[in-house]
């Protein structure tokens, strides 16, 4: 798929919450073309790139999972009414109300546990 197949694509997907696996080689401008799409979905910005780390807002997170254990994405497990129940990461508190997009970067180099 071209990258601007990508672009438009993600664009459509990114409102049904549909996850997507992007793989090709290191350097061919994934997360710049995902920022771009959830950009638009957001705030109609288009021209960001990831070179150079991205702007903080509250509807896109980058996670490196090569730097994450099982924990940090499914939350410390407690027990409520015999029930064993799962915090909620803090990063995802840091995604607005409306949604956002988590970019899983490095996926396949984790641990298989993440």
């Amino acid at each position: 798929m071209k990258p601007s197949e990508l672009s438009a694509t993600l664009t459509a997907l990114i409102p049904t919450r549909q996850p997507v696996f992007i793989k090709s080689a290191p350097g061919t401008g994934k997360s710049s073309i995902v920022w771009q799409a959830a950009s638009a979905c957001w705030n109609g910005q288009t021209t960001a790139s990831t070179v150079g780390g991205l702007p903080d807002v509250d509807w896109f997170v980058t996670i490196r999972a090569t730097d994450r254990d099982p924990v940090d994405l499914r939350g410390i497990p407690y027990q409520q009414d015999g029930y064993t129940l799962w915090a909620k990461p803090d990063l995802l508190a840091s995604l607005k109300d409306g949604g956002g997009v988590i970019c899983i970067e490095e996926l396949p180099q984790a641990l298989p546990a993440v």
